[in-house]
């Protein structure tokens, strides 16, 4: 994927939103979904994957962020690990994006190191904690080469789209059965008109809950892919 992204200089004004599973801190936005935004006809792949490694950055800045006005503390220096921290794009943006240098270990997967440190000093294999920590020398790190103008501005738009685009509110479940009584309304309507007082066929003309839904999802995406969340 990084030889992808690193095919474009920028991600072409696309941005993406990776609220899979809603947003967390420090927006708490469990219905929000993820999204990309700004495609054009010149969208490639290429900014497409740039895209996503950027959006990445972006919400682990805005966590960051957050943790600094909790805390009132500055981060001197971010520590990765994991795969994703084995993408050189990634961490140089990361870096940017933060503002401060960002280390990455010779072993990325840490969790699993963590897990055998545990086992081996159990037993007896392994040195004290002290000594395992000053073997852990970060192997690269990356400094920030952004503009601070340019960074903030890239973390407003981002914050933006995040907040509006990017947080759309799902059809909700308790509102399914209200939406089916709409429809099937609209669909008694000309026999109403037709038959004067006669009472609606309503039972003749009840669709499926969540059939209904999709129908109104379909027609109506435009229209409430504009409301943005409250």
């Amino acid at each position: 994927m990084q030889a992808l992204a690193e095919s474009v200089p920028d991600a072409g004004g696309v941005m993406f939103v990776p609220a899979f599973t809603g947003l967390g801190a420090p927006y708490w936005k469990p219905d929000a979904r993820g999204l990309f935004a700004g495609i054009d006809r010149s969208t490639t792949k290429g900014h497409l994957a740039r895209a996503v490694l950027e959006g990445v950055a972006f919400q682990i800045g805005d966590l960051l962020d957050a943790m600094r006005k909790d805390s009132g503390r500055e981060v001197p220096v971010f520590k990765v690990d994991g795969g994703a921290a084995q993408n050189d794009l990634l961490m140089q943006f990361q870096a940017d994006v933060l503002g401060v240098p960002v280390d990455r270990p010779d072993m990325v997967e840490t969790t699993a190191l963590g897990a055998a440190y545990a086992a081996g000093l159990a037993h007896g294999i392994y040195p004290p904690p002290a000594e395992l920590r000053a073997d852990q020398d970060s192997a690269t790190t990356f400094t920030p080469d952004m503009p601070s103008p340019t960074r903030e501005r890239l973390l407003a738009v981002d914050r933006e789209r995040r907040l509006g685009a990017g947080a759309r509110r799902r059809l909700d479940d308790d509102r399914i059965p209200h939406l089916a009584d709409e429809v099937a309304g609209v669909v008694d309507a000309p026999d109403q008109a037709v038959a004067g007082a006669r009472q609606p066929r309503r039972a003749q003309h009840r669709l499926h809950p969540r059939l209904v839904a999709k129908v109104l999802g379909r027609l109506d995406s435009h229209a409430r892919d504009a409301q943005p969340l409250a």
